[in-house]
This record gives C-alpha cells, sequence and structure tokens, in this order.
C-alpha cells in the first residue's frame, strides 16, 4: 500500500490537505536543490534542461501527493495556500475551523492570525523570480 493510504489508514479519513500553486513549489524545489534551507539558486539554474527536468519531477510529484489525498479524504477540505494570502482569508479559515468542528471562534485570535499572516521574518531575504 506504501503511502496512499496512509490518510485511510492513520487518520481514518480526515484531513486537511494545504496545497501550493505548483510552480511556486517547482521555484522553491529549485532553490532548496541549489541553496539549502534557507538558501537561493543562481537564476541559470531556472533555465535549460535542468529546469525543465525540476518542473517535470515537482509537477508529477505535486499532482501525485494531492490526487492521493483528495481521494482518500472522506472527512476534511483541501485549502489553497494562495487563498489565506488574498481577501478570502478570513472565510478560508472560518471553512476549515468548521470542517474541523471548532464552530466558536474567537474574533481575537482570528484578527491576531490575519495580522500576522504576511510575517516575512521567517523566510529567505531574496527570491530567484
Amino acid at each position: 500500500m506504501g503511502n496512499a493510504g496512509i490518510v485511510r489508514q492513520q487518520y481514518d479519513g480526515r484531513g486537511v490537505l494545504l496545497l501550493r500553486n505548483p510552480m511556486d513549489v517547482a521555484f522553491a524545489y529549485q532553490n532548496w536543490v541549489y541553496g539549502g534551507k534557507t538558501g537561493k539558486a543562481p537564476p541559470e539554474a531556472f533555465k535549460g534542461k535542468e529546469w525543465e527536468e525540476a518542473i517535470d519531477y515537482v509537477a508529477y510529484a505535486w499532482a501525485d501527493h494531492a490526487i492521493r489525498w483528495i481521494e482518500q479524504i472522506k472527512k476534511g477540505t483541501v485549502l489553497f495556500y494562495e487563498k489565506l494570502l488574498g481577501s478570502t482569508a478570513e472565510k478560508e479559515l472560518e471553512r476549515v475551523l468548521n470542517v474541523l468542528g471548532f464552530h466558536a471562534i474567537d474574533g481575537n485570535r482570528m484578527r491576531c492570525t490575519l495580522a500576522n499572516r504576511n510575517r516575512t521574518d521567517h523566510l529567505r531575504t531574496n527570491n530567484s523570480r
């Protein structure tokens, strides 16, 4: 079974799958390959055959991961990272909390979460894109 049944087997079909735009994942992957956890790839790393192979690898891995989880989630949802950055962030968080069974949402915590969602002190300082 491998990882194919992990949601069903270990989580009884429950889960929240957080997905990021696959192209952003490809850039992050290439930066990681060249620069480690907080490093950065040189501009040449985003050109040519090696970059095309990285995109193929990430696209396959991203889709395989997403499909396996989505097919197995019986109680849960899919959340798109980009929606947490936009104007729909509060609605998305409320939707996830409802799915998880948290019906009494603390307004102060929600405001704090939304106020701090764009913090960058934990991110690498320059991105190749």
